[in-house]
């Protein structure tokens, strides 16, 4: 399904939010380094703009980030603000642990980065987990879920 995420860095951009929702297209929004009122504004414009089908991400913007900034309880401050939009997580951690615990804590969107080859060059380079462990980690999301397939 043809989509648009807004990735962090954006979500106090007016006026690409306004024109990403004039296309119709679903919307992930992510959140890190964002405060509430400002999800709630880039949410207000999004919707007046004409965006029907919208996700939100809770985001920590640190790569790699530390397991004691990740703060999975914010999935819950969101699914309040916004109770008719599916909440989820972009994960910048290493390993699975975060991205395993914020589906057991109801997150319905999993964003994680993957990477052929291991480098260091960028930022969110370092957070990335290795496209080779991709069906482990989705794996161990669905036995989570019940499902082993």
């Amino acid at each position: 399904m043809p989509l648009y995420k807004i990735g962090s860095g954006d979500v106090t951009f007016d006026t690409l939010l306004r024109r990403v929702a004039k296309t119709g297209k679903p919307v992930i929004l992510s959140t890190g380094m964002s405060t509430l009122d400002e999800v709630r504004e880039a949410v207000r414009i999004l919707r007046e703009a004409g965006t029907t089908q919208l996700g939100i991400l809770h985001c920590v913007t640190s790569y790699p980030a530390e397991f004691k900034h990740v703060n999975l309880r914010a999935m819950d401050a969101l699914r309040a603000a916004f109770p008719d939009c599916p909440v989820g997580y972009s994960d910048h951690t290493l390993g699975t642990e975060a991205a395993v615990a914020s589906v057991a804590l109801g997150a319905c969107i999993l964003e994680k980065h993957y990477t052929l080859v291991p480098t260091t060059c960028f930022n969110c380079e370092a957070a990335c987990g290795l496209v080779a462990y991709i069906d482990h980690d989705t794996g161990s999301i669905r036995k989570l879920e019940g499902n082993p397939h």
